[in-house]
Parts: C-alpha cells; sequence; structure tokens
C-alpha cells in the first residue's frame, strides 16, 4: 500500500514539474511577440505597445502569425500581456474554439474586427481595461458574448462592434459616469436575444434614433437610465423606433420623473420582413425569458 502511494506521488511530481511545450510564433507589433502554450493550448501575447493590424481580405490578406489552420486549432484561450495598449485589426478573427480571454489593464483601443467570429467566447472583462477607450468597427461581432459591460473610459464603439451576437442578452453601458461620446450604426444590430440595455451616464449627445438603427432585429425591451439623466428635456436621446413596416414608422418614449426607467418598447422588422405582420407580445416574453436564463446558467458555471 505504502510502495502504491510513494509511486502515485512520484508520478504527480513528474507532471507537476514537466515543462510546457511553447512555440514561438513570431512578432506581432514593433515590440510585441507571440507564442503558443500547447500544454495549456493558449496563445499568449507579450511585449508592449500597439500590435500590428491584420486583414483577411482575399484580394490582399495580411495574416498574423498565428493566422494557419494547423495552429488555430490548438487556440482555446488568449493572453494578453498588461503592458500592450492596442489590439489590432482582425488580430484574433475567427478563432471560433477560444472560449476564454485576459485583456491588458493598460488596454486603449480594440481594432476592426479584433474577436469577430469568436464563437465560443462567451464572456470578456473588458472592466479589467482601465484606460480603454474605443472598440471599433465590428470588434466583437457575430461572437458568443451573452452580456456586455462597457467600462466608464470608454467614449467610442464604432459600428456593428457587437451586431449579430446570437446570444447576447444584456448591455451596460457604464458602471457610474460613462464618458461615451459616440455610439455608432447598428451597434447591437441583429442580435436577436438582446433584451435589455442600461446606460450610466449624462451625454444627451448620443441618440439611440432610427438613424442610428442600434437595436434593429433585437429584442430590446427598455432602456434603463440613471436618476441624474434629464431624459424628459432630451428626450430625442430615448427616441426608438417601435416598428419598421415600409416607410411607416411608430415612435414611443414614456417619460417619468426621475427617469429611473423608460419604457421604450421597442420591436424592430427586419427590411426582408417588412410586410410581415408585428409578433405578439407572448413570443416576445419568451425570448426575454431565455435570454435571462442563458445568462444566468452562464453566470453559474
Amino acid at each position: 500500500m505504502y510502495i502504491f502511494l510513494l509511486l502515485l506521488l512520484l508520478v504527480a511530481g513528474t507532471f507537476a514539474n514537466s515543462p510546457r511545450e511553447v512555440i514561438e510564433l513570431g512578432r506581432c507589433g514593433a515590440n510585441c511577440q507571440a507564442e503558443l502554450d500547447l500544454t495549456m493550448r493558449a496563445l499568449i501575447i507579450k511585449g508592449s505597445g500597439k500590435m500590428d493590424d491584420y486583414t483577411f481580405n482575399p484580394k490582399s490578406p495580411i495574416y498574423p502569425p498565428w493566422g494557419s489552420e494547423s495552429i488555430v486549432k490548438y487556440i482555446q484561450s488568449i493572453e494578453i500581456e498588461d503592458k500592450i495598449t492596442s489590439i489590432g485589426n482582425s488580430a484574433f478573427y475567427g478563432l471560433s474554439h477560444v472560449f476564454r480571454v485576459k485583456l491588458p489593464s493598460k488596454l486603449q483601443t480594440i481594432g476592426d474586427s479584433a474577436f469577430a467570429w469568436c464563437e465560443g467566447l462567451t464572456e470578456v472583462n473588458l472592466q479589467d481595461c482601465k484606460s480603454l477607450t474605443k472598440i471599433d468597427v465590428g470588434a466583437f461581432e457575430s461572437s458568443g458574448l451573452i452580456s456586455v459591460v462597457i467600462p466608464d473610459t470608454v467614449n467610442e464603439i464604432g459600428d456593428a462592434a457587437f451586431a449579430r451576437c446570437p446570444s447576447l442578452f444584456c448591455v451596460i453601458l457604464g458602471t457610474k459616469a460613462s464618458q461615451l461620446k459616440t455610439v455608432g450604426k447598428a451597434v447591437f444590430r441583429d442580435s436577436s436575444r438582446m433584451c435589455s440595455v442600461s446606460y450610466n451616464g449624462n451625454n444627451y449627445d448620443i441618440k439611440f434614433d432610427k438613424n442610428n438603427l442600434p437595436f434593429f432585429n433585437t429584442n430590446v425591451k427598455n432602456i434603463k437610465v440613471t436618476k441624474q439623466f434629464d431624459a424628459s428635456a432630451h428626450s430625442k436621446f430615448l427616441e426608438v423606433e417601435t416598428k419598421q413596416t415600409g416607410d411607416e414608422t411608430d415612435t414611443k418614449c414614456v417619460k417619468s420623473a426621475d427617469m429611473i426607467l423608460a419604457d421604450v418598447q421597442v420591436k424592430w422588422l427586419a427590411p426582408a420582413r417588412a410586410g410581415i405582420a408585428y409578433i405578439g407580445s407572448y413570443v416576445d416574453l419568451v425570448l426575454s425569458l431565455l435570454g435571462v436564463v442563458l445568462g444566468a446558467a452562464a453566470l453559474l458555471e
């Protein structure tokens, strides 16, 4: 019996002290290097400053060092060291097996399509990024995100940054005093399970209106705003289109004294479905409950 236990301890110690198998992938910025930890199945970005930009345009592609299929299949997590300040365009585009990302605390910008089509990525802690100011065009488009909290430091979100995220149901814009100034077009478009939006700030120049179509084809039912936001004096902020059938529109904003909750009753139909009748509230309720259950399940994991 004692011999058996001793052998187990020896085997366990051997595995614990065994070196990780790491492959150097090369430079991914002026002062950035990438390596693949095969033992942990992690892509690690080391160094400082800005990462390079990439593109998957078939006419003139510029692939990252980890862009080949032989490497992509091993990447399940991404770790970016704290001195990295900018994630390049399309840096992690299409890494569908990635389920965890550790972002650097000094990160300032997330480039175009940086995490687009990361379908396995269900959560990302943007609040770890104390200096984040810009989330660029399509940064998380078609990703697997379930909920998103935008840090107060962010002042710009690009077009379609969180569009077509099939599992996204809850978005919080700022936690105490959002510095958000610019929201691009169709930011959450076609994230069909999305049912909750909160804004914690006091910038009246942001307009969630029919021209920007931020919630087109989503299931948003209300926009929660903080007490200090005087939406009664700046109602255009909450001008949201309830239906779109052809050229007809119906805009409704219910006001209250303190505007803790602005009930905006939103349901947009995509242009391709313009002639179809509006689906009733029972279907909306089921979709909302489904989004909440999925979010709760993710948090309990």
